[in-house]
């Protein structure tokens, strides 16, 4: 009898669960469809106050930047709800659906980017059959671009940054007219299929988003390499006497990057700080030392080099093929590397010159390991203890 009773509880209670779903999942419709009557209403007075600019009284630049102060919302959302507003003052069929909540706002939204008086009606039906996403798709072939709006939004491309000195990073965002940023997406892309090693056993491991930051670092260093105005294409490292002269690791950072963020000493000249060497992030870029007294003195300027000339690199990677580190077979995103410095009157020949992975290249700059001997003929790698790992020959031709 116990167990009779519990189970008609248990068919009670599910019964009464299932109920009480169906009865929330109606009030969240209805709640749905009050606020998509009351933001139908936010857009038609939003229209209202932009056509007749109240908002420049308060300084603002535009309709959606002042809603974005006014209300206390995202600037992009601002933007957005002003736009949508300044399209469905031409469309009150969209705008009634909206405010009846037929339409979400976020399929409102899109279907005004691409609907016209005459065919609004015929898009307020279609829409109801249609996802948000789904809808994007169509705008991109219904939506007619006027030369208004393509002007607009070249106007409207930026790019901005900073550095977050904290983290030791630079950070940033940007916005593109769509050809141009497919031009960007595409280069990126391109760039990415060809370098993402196949040889490399940890590049599966390595997320699609750093290979893109790998791409765009590759694309900026090998610009400023070419560019012939010496004055502003050169990468400037400030280092400190100090850095040079002081053991400790507390001691502070290496040096710094004009106008950026501070960087470690191993990476500002290498593990062994009295060579002198040219900063890793540089080797395929142009760089410039310039060295700081304690009161802020320049005391000296280092030579202006680019590290290798473009036909150069082409030769020593048509040379080496792999990275010549001993083992390793990675043909991708391959760095060249001088053997002895510019800075200690290293030459930049195919002789002093080797080619080495971005794994490998930090391993000499930062960790110790040292390559000896003639690029051309045999090199010498050895560890931060001094013992030799192997000897290299170039590959066969």
């Amino acid at each position: 009898m116990v167990a009779a009773h519990s189970d008609y509880h248990e068919e009670e209670d599910e019964g009464w669960g299932a109920g009480r779903a169906d009865v929330l999942s109606e009030e969240i419709r209805a709640a749905h469809t009050e606020m998509a009557r009351a933001q139908a209403k936010l857009l038609r007075l939003t229209c209202e106050y932009d056509r007749e600019r109240y908002w420049e009284a308060d300084g603002a630049h535009s309709n959606g930047e002042w809603l974005a102060w006014f209300l206390d919302v995202n600037t992009a959302t601002g933007r957005d709800w002003a736009r949508t507003a300044r399209r469905l003052q031409d469309l009150p069929a969209l705008t009634d659906a909206l405010a009846e909540g037929d339409l979400s706002y976020d399929q409102v939204r899109v279907v005004a980017r691409f609907a016209e008086p005459e065919t609004e009606e015929t898009w307020v039906g279609r829409a109801q059959r249609y996802s948000p996403a789904e809808l994007e798709r169509i705008a991109r072939r219904y939506r007619p671009v006027t030369s208004q709006e393509s002007e607009d939004t070249h106007a409207g491309r930026y790019l901005r940054y900073r550095t977050d000195t904290a983290r030791r990073v630079v950070r940033g965002s940007f916005e593109l007219p769509e050809d141009d940023g497919a031009t960007l997406v595409k280069s990126l892309e391109r760039r990415v299929a060809l370098t993402s090693a196949r040889d490399d056993p940890d590049a599966e491991h390595v997320p699609y988003e750093a290979h893109l930051a790998d791409a765009l670092v590759d694309l900026a260093a090998s610009h400023i390499a070419v560019d012939t105005d010496c004055d502003r294409a050169t990468i400037v490292v400030q280092v400190p006497v100090t850095a040079l002269t002081t053991e400790s690791e507390t001691a502070g950072p290496g040096g710094w990057i004009l106008s950026g963020p501070p960087i470690s000493a191993e990476t500002a000249y290498g593990r062994d700080r009295y060579e002198s060497r040219p900063p890793l992030f540089a080797c395929d870029a142009r760089f410039q030392t310039v060295l700081f007294s304690e009161d802020g003195t320049a005391r000296s300027v280092g030579s202006l080099r680019r590290s290798v000339p473009p036909h150069l690199s082409r030769i020593i990677r048509l040379r080496d093929v792999t990275c010549r580190w001993p083992g390793c077979e990675r043909t991708s995103r391959l760095h060249v590397h001088h053997i002895v410095h510019w800075a200690r009157g290293g030459p930049t020949t195919t002789a002093n010159c080797t080619a080495l992975c971005p794994r490998h290249h930090r391993h000499v700059h930062e960790t110790g390991y040292q390559i000896e001997g003639d690029a051309d003929h045999t090199l010498t790698f050895k560890r931060p203890d001094g013992k030799t790992i192997d000897i290299r020959p170039p590959p066969p031709p």
